[in-house]
């Protein structure tokens, strides 16, 4: 456990910006745990004296699970994900991967209150099931266990200048077949990534 999350940020840095995260998503990354630390500190205050046990659903390359398990000094952190590719760079960072789409009911079902924190960061909004997500999520968790979520904000001053310029709001995409409407940058490359969807909003 480290106490300190600076730190622990810190020294996953590199790693970060070496799988292609740009600054903006690097202090992205930094923004979420620090919004978290709250949080964090309930999970590890509840649940300190046990063995704690974490679940990144949609952890892509498991970076901001593998510090969130650093912070908490956890015994075991979960990583799940649809993206084969991604999940062979987090197998490095947590102590077991799962290739499994977090909508299936076989993931809520295998980790039967298995785990004191399941955690989604920056997911929900590529997902049609809500329901099932939850579902999934709440067969997990253990008694008293907690959720912690983050999803993009559409009313953000970031989105409210772009709605001003003309352009949609970030991680926002109305079509499958090409980004329109969307202020384009390096983050974006050049199609969309099945960001938040009409259907969602």
């Amino acid at each position: 456990m480290d106490g300190d999350l600076g730190k622990v940020v810190s020294r996953y840095r590199d790693l970060v910006q070496r799988y292609g995260y740009s600054s903006y998503l690097l202090s992205n990354l930094v923004f979420h745990v620090k919004s978290l630390e709250d949080a964090l500190l309930r999970v590890r205050a509840r649940f300190g004296g046990e063995r704690i046990r974490v679940a990144d659903l949609g952890c892509g390359y498991g970076v901001l699970g593998r510090i969130v398990a650093d912070y908490l000094g956890v015994a075991e952190l979960l990583c799940v994900d649809v993206d084969p590719k991604r999940l062979e760079i987090a197998r490095n960072l947590c102590d077991r991967v799962l290739l499994i789409d977090i909508t299936s009911p076989e993931l809520g079902e295998k980790f039967l209150e298995g785990y004191h924190l399941v955690m989604m960061h920056g997911v929900l909004e590529h997902v049609y099931d809500w329901d099932a997500v939850i579902v999934n999520v709440s067969n997990m968790l253990v008694n008293d266990g907690f959720f912690l979520l983050s999803i993009p904000n559409l009313g953000s001053w970031v989105n409210r200048l772009l709605l001003l310029f003309g352009y949609q709001p970030r991680d926002l995409e109305i079509s499958r077949r090409g980004l329109f409407g969307v202020l384009k940058t390096k983050r974006y490359g050049t199609g969309p990534i099945d960001h938040v969807k009409n259907s969602n909003i």
